[in-house]
């Protein structure tokens, strides 16, 4: 039998960053994937030439010194030389449309800014403001593990703000509906409530978006043929269509045989499953687990995900529309919005960028709306290409009703725009062979202890998006924390200050 260091299941962003760091120590990493090609929700899909994203549409933890977090993840992985940010814009993050209030609310780029913005905007909640953000910076400042060193330290350590909903801290801090409403819209960045979601999780997760706000050129397809390319010359076997099928000769809680989907059989010193936890508690034999372990995964709830709609823009819509996000929250009750039984319209957001086809520059758009999988319960049991009529009058109307939100504020889209394609969850959910098709695995709740690091057999581990925080940040921060140990503290540390000093 083959025997390899390493095993990585799941060809993710985390899957992706993981096998990069072990084989630049000169460890012989399998990875796979069960889908024809690698990438998962990071790659991208072609409609009439034309290239989208799936999942990857922006990201925060870019600076213009260099000094962000993913700047100082991509020097590590040493593929800063050909992964670069493209900022969203150089002032405005982030335009937030209110219906029912008649107003647009534009977020500035930096925390000090947005802070002064919203001093602006809400003079008579200065004091609380000045709290909400003291105790956010506060959180940030004291998780070692936002900053690239700090990874070497291990997962966030937990802190006041973790045994706290944000619900709890802006209903204490304010009253005014519309600025908690503008301090939980990242929410749509994590799939959670503000009462599910711990102070500090959000904190976390906000906290580069708050910065800053970039795509990089050729989107996700640009990570994707950066890490293949990565591959070639280090010792990283890639195979699609494949997963694990069976864990084998386990003794003393240690797997010494791992049976391949395709009945092929090998060896490694340990696997790492960077998918969904349901489906790594599918693999791990029972009598290897404890009642209490499965319950745990089991009482995992999936994340919101998104109904999407892809198509291209003519020269009719305006450039304004193309360097920032455009959302439209048609309440100020993030819970209500975000919750099933919910009978108005979800948050929807909107980015437009440039793409190239065959040498000419092409205006696509992407626009995804809030999506719960309770939406599409009576279609759960069908798959692609066989869900009858009622299922394509469903994804008909809503690519109307988004159409029709959007072009209230930008009429031009009513004639400018081309729909190539859309998506429900059921459509991620197949295509990426996740549960469910959550857009951020599973929720972040309060109390709620994630499936990362070392599982019930010894050389087994966990990463991923559900691990510690989702988003492409999160995934890639699990894979740094599961490196660690499997490649040993100090040689990690050295690892990467080697990497930063170069």
């Amino acid at each position: 039998m083959q025997h390899y260091d390493h095993i990585v299941v799941g060809s993710g962003i985390s899957g992706l960053t993981l096998t990069l760091l072990l084989a630049r120590q000169d460890k012989k990493v399998l990875l796979l994937e069960k889908a024809p090609h690698i990438g998962g929700s990071i790659a991208r899909f072609k409609r009439n030439g034309v290239p989208f994203d799936v999942g990857f549409h922006f990201t925060g933890g870019f600076q213009e010194d260099g000094s962000g977090m993913f700047d100082e993840i991509l020097r590590v992985l040493e593929l800063d030389d050909v992964l670069k940010p493209r900022p969203l814009s150089e002032g405005i993050a982030h335009r937030i449309a209110f219906p029912s209030l008649g107003l647009v609310h534009e977020i500035p780029c930096g925390v000090g800014r947005y802070r002064q913005d919203l001093y602006d905007s809400f003079p008579k909640s200065r004091k609380a403001i000045d709290r909400y953000f003291d105790r956010f910076l506060d959180v940030c400042n004291r998780t070692a593990s936002m900053s690239i060193r700090g990874m070497a330290e291990g997962p966030p350590p937990t802190l006041d703000g973790d045994f706290i909903t944000l619900q709890e801290v802006l209903d204490e801090q304010f009253e005014d509906k519309l600025l908690k409403a503008l301090l939980s819209g990242f929410c749509m960045c994590h799939g959670s409530r503000p009462d599910e979601i711990s102070f500090a999780n959000h904190a976390r997760i906000a906290y580069a978006l708050y910065h800053s706000t970039a795509r990089v050129k050729d989107g996700g397809g640009a990570f994707v043929s950066a890490f293949r390319d990565a591959f070639q010359t280090l010792d990283v076997d890639v195979r699609c269509k494949t997963t694990i099928g069976q864990l084998a000769d386990i003794q003393d809680r240690r797997v010494n045989r791992f049976i391949l989907s395709d009945g092929e059989e090998l060896t490694a010193d340990s696997c790492t499953f960077t998918i969904h936890p349901r489906n790594i508690l599918d693999l791990i034999p029972a009598e290897h687990t404890t009642n209490a372990f499965r319950h745990r995964i089991e009482d995992f709830e999936p994340s919101a995900g998104f109904f999407s709609i892809f198509g291209t823009l003519d020269e009719s819509v305006p450039a304004a529309h193309t360097d920032t996000i455009f959302s439209i929250f048609p309440g100020t009750d993030m819970n209500e919005m975000m919750s099933p039984g919910y009978e108005g319209h979800r948050p929807l957001a909107m980015l437009c960028y440039d793409e190239e086809v065959r040498g000419n520059p092409v205006n696509t758009m992407t626009a995804f709306e809030l999506s719960l999988a309770e939406e599409v319960q009576p279609w759960a049991n069908t798959c692609i290409g066989r869900r009858g009529k009622e299922y394509a009058a469903y994804k008909k109307r809503r690519v109307e009703s988004i159409l029709e939100r959007l072009s209230s504020y930008m009429p031009e889209l009513d004639q400018g725009f081309s729909c190539l394609d859309s998506a429900s969850m059921l459509t991620f959910r197949d295509y990426l062979n996740s549960p469910y098709g959550a857009a951020y695995g599973i929720k972040q709740k309060v109390g709620q202890f994630n499936l990362v690091g070392k599982l019930p057999l010894r050389n087994l581990y966990a990463a991923g998006q559900s691990a510690i925080l989702p988003g492409v940040l999160g995934a890639m921060t699990s894979a740094f924390f599961i490196a660690r140990p499997l490649l040993g503290k100090e040689q990690f540390q050295n690892y990467i200050d080697g990497k930063l000093c170069r």
